[in-house]
């Protein structure tokens, strides 16, 4: 199963344990295989190593660097050849879209309320981690 995820998917699944970190895990063992771009990826990186998140959980630079390196290896990048404009109210979510369209995903793992507002996106259902681990 392809899954395109979120960077406050991924941001959960790095620094707490709970859902996302289940879906991360089943991503590093291949049992699901995760869609991205190098953008996506690149602001995943940027929010982990924020000043904010880093003062609130104390986690070890080094473990995020690892996670992150390991979420790498076991994606598949891709370059969107279709730029959607569907999500007004907060445009750069569009490039899940473009991403998890493009990579033929079957659901966006997220808690953005824009992107989980549109519940559906050309096939690809877009729901949070618990509903995903749920069904």
């Amino acid at each position: 199963m392809k899954i395109t995820l979120d960077t406050n998917t991924v941001v959960s699944g790095i620094f707490w344990k709970g859902e996302s970190h289940k879906i991360l895990n089943f991503v590093a063992n291949g049992e699901l295989e995760n869609i991205t771009s190098q953008e996506i990826f690149d602001e995943h990186e940027d929010v982990c190593f924020r000043d904010e998140i880093l003062g609130k959980t104390g986690k070890d630079i080094k473990d995020i660097k690892t996670s992150l390196d390991e979420l790498k290896k076991h994606s598949k990048f891709v370059k969107p050849k279709q730029v959607f404009d569907i999500v007004k109210d907060d445009p750069k979510d569009n490039k899940f879209l473009d991403v998890a369209y493009q990579g033929k995903s079957d659901y966006i793992i997220t808690r953005d309320k824009h992107l989980l507002k549109l519940k559906d996106f050309k096939g690809i259902k877009i729901v949070k981690p618990e509903y995903f681990l749920d069904n």
